[in-house]
C-alpha cells in the first residue's frame, strides 16, 4: 500500500514539474526502467 502512495506522489510531481519520465531520470541519476516501476508502484525494484 505505502508503494502506491509513493508512485502516485511521484508521478504527480514529475506531471506538476512538467518533465518525462526519460527527463526525470536522467537529473535523477537512474535507469529509465528503474523510474517507470516505481511510477507503477513495483515492490520489487532494481538499477540497471
Amino acid at each position: 500500500m505505502k508503494e502506491k502512495k509513493i508512485a502516485t506522489f511521484l508521478k504527480k510531481r514529475r506531471k506538476q514539474s512538467r518533465l518525462t519520465q526519460p527527463m526525470l531520470a536522467k537529473k535523477a541519476g537512474v535507469g529509465l526502467r528503474f523510474l517507470r516501476e516505481m511510477e507503477q508502484g513495483k515492490e520489487a525494484l532494481r538499477q540497471g
